[in-house]
């Protein structure tokens, strides 16, 4: 992506983070007392996630529906 699109730079790849997993997952972050705005970001990422806008929109940077899209939830990630 980052040779595809000006002002995004890349780093090197990683999978762990404190020895643990981090990788595929992607993430948007939030403020603790948010929690009205994450619902309502939620709310409209979830149906957007893998639908066919969403795949167009990714496409020209590599990204397809095949090995790119979220796999766990927020819950199973986080351990919450």
């Amino acid at each position: 992506m980052a040779k595809k699109a000006d002002g995004v730079e890349a780093t090197d790849p990683f999978q762990k983070v404190m020895n643990r997993s981090v990788a595929p997952h992607g993430a948007f972050g939030f403020r603790k007392n948010d929690q009205d705005l994450r619902a309502a970001f939620n709310k409209g990422l979830l149906p957007f996630i893998g639908s066919g806008e969403h795949l167009a929109l990714v496409a020209p940077f590599g990204f397809g529906k095949k090995g790119f899209l979220p796999t766990k939830t927020t819950a199973q990630i986080c351990g919450a």
